[in-house]
C-alpha cells in the first residue's frame, strides 16, 4: 500500500517540474529542435557516428569538452540498446602543413572518447586509437575550413 507521503512527494516532484518549466530553466525542447553536431551513418554490418573533433574536445587541447554529455547521448543510448556490438573509435587528423596534432595527441583523443563511455557504464567491447598524417581523409586540406573535416572522431558500432 502507498502510503500519502509518497503521494505527497510525487505531487511536490510534479509542480516543481512543471514550475521549472514555465520559467524556462528546464529544457523541454525535442532532440529534433536541436542542430545535430554528428553524422550518423548505417551500413550493411556496422553503424557509424562521426563528430568533428570541435564538438567534442575543448579548443586547442584534447580535453573532452563541457557539453560531452549532450553530444554524445546518442551513442550511449545506441551502445546501451546494443550492448553485445564492438566500439571501435578512431581519431583522425588533418595532416595540415601548420598541424600541430602529434601520433600521441590523436591516440589521447580515442582514448578520452572510449573513457567517457565507460564511465557512463558502456559494457560494449571498446577498441580505440588514432589514425595520423591525414590517411583516410575525407576531403582536401586546401584550407583551414574544408581541411576541417578531416579533423573527426569516428564511433563505429560492428559486430565482432
Amino acid at each position: 500500500m502507498i502510503g500519502f507521503a509518497h503521494w505527497g512527494r510525487v505531487a511536490l516532484t510534479l509542480v516543481g517540474t512543471l514550475s521549472l518549466v514555465g520559467c524556462g530553466l528546464f529544457d523541454t525542447s525535442s532532440p529534433t529542435d536541436q542542430q545535430e553536431t554528428y553524422q550518423r551513418m548505417t551500413f550493411f554490418n556496422s553503424t557509424v557516428f562521426v563528430y568533428p573533433k570541435s564538438v567534442l574536445f575543448q579548443p586547442a587541447n584534447a580535453q573532452i569538452a563541457a557539453d560531452v554529455d549532450k553530444q554524445l547521448a546518442p551513442v550511449v543510448q545506441y551502445a546501451n540498446a546494443h550492448p553485445k556490438l564492438v566500439i571501435q573509435i578512431t581519431s583522425f587528423d588533418n595532416n595540415a602543413p601548420n598541424s600541430t596534432l602529434s601520433t600521441e595527441r590523436i591516440d589521447f583523443e580515442a582514448e578520452a572518447v572510449a573513457a567517457y563511455l565507460w564511465t557512463q557504464q558502456v559494457s560494449n567491447t571498446l577498441q580505440y586509437g588514432g589514425i595520423g598524417r591525414g590517411r583516410e581523409a575525407v576531403s582536401s586540406n586546401r584550407n583551414a575550413t574544408i581541411g576541417a573535416a578531416n579533423r573527426r572522431i569516428e564511433i563505429e558500432f560492428f559486430h565482432a
